[in-house]
């Protein structure tokens, strides 16, 4: 491939909050999402989370207010393509921001890639074939729809399992 210089894109923002549960995360992707979208946008939250996210809707905080958003709740089976049957509700209700509240799900919850790799490995399927269709449906139906997706703005949240710690700046 030759060398060329870069042009200017309309790459879209794909951004990732991660950190212990109770840490804002919920908070700080709705008023990331107004910002970005206005008052008059329309924001999607993919909830995985009982709900508490549409605790939210409505409220004011440090003077932004949250406004109305759509949600999309997944229970039961957290499975990539689970997910990815949800972004494209999303798409197709033509939304300007997507929150993706979490995505720890896909890979750790019911019916997610670990839950899917450990009944492979139940049924007696080892080596490289434990992994195999877990890791292709993690990234044809979850990964690609996100890289891929015609929403403006898409912010993921993740849970951290160990406590973050701080790190002193100068």
């Amino acid at each position: 491939m030759p060398l060329r210089m870069a042009q200017r894109t309309n790459a879209k923002p794909l951004i990732g909050f991660y950190s212990e549960s109770g840490k804002g995360k919920t908070c700080s992707s709705l008023l990331l999402a107004r910002g970005f979208v206005g008052p008059k946008g329309k924001i999607a939250m993919i909830e995985t989370e009982s709900g508490r996210g549409e605790a939210l809707v409505g409220a004011i905080i440090n003077g932004q207010e949250i406004g109305d958003f759509l949600v999309e709740s997944i229970r039961g089976s957290f499975s990539p393509k689970t997910y990815g049957e949800a972004i494209a509700e999303c798409e197709a209700a033509n939304v300007d921001a997507l929150i993706i509240d979490s995505a720890s799900h896909e890979w750790e919850g019911v019916g997610g890639v670990l839950d899917m790799a450990a009944t492979n490995q139940a049924e007696g399927k080892k080596g490289v074939l434990v992994w195999q269709k877990p890791k292709m449906e993690h990234s044809r139906y979850f990964m690609l729809k996100l890289t891929q997706t015609a929403i403006p703005l898409v912010i993921v949240c993740m849970r951290a399992k160990y406590p973050m710690k701080e790190v002193e700046r100068n």
